[in-house]
């Protein structure tokens, strides 16, 4: 499955990777950003393809399920750094 993004456009890579990890910490939570940039730091893969080919895998209802669960995790995430004294700081 591909998911096709809006063309952002970046005066600079320091600009692109700091609404990257605006994105990631918005979505997936601080330690979730941590752990997702360690992990491609370390693996050698084609990120493309395993982006493409990542849902290939999942049925709809699967997919469906795994999108609910993923946004009850970011309502989450969301909730508890709105309502702690947690202090975010993205580069």
């Amino acid at each position: 499955m591909t998911v096709a993004a809006p063309d952002l456009k970046y005066d600079s890579d320091v600009e692109l990777r700091n609404h990257c990890f605006k994105v990631l910490v918005n979505n997936v939570g601080l330690l979730g950003m941590e752990r997702f940039v360690a992990y491609l730091s370390r693996e050698k893969h084609d990120y493309t393809k395993w982006r493409q080919d990542q849902f290939d895998d999942m049925s709809i209802e699967d997919l469906g399920l795994a999108t609910r669960k993923e946004g009850e995790n970011i309502r989450q995430t969301r909730k508890f750094f709105s309502t702690s004294n947690v202090e975010q700081k993205v580069i």
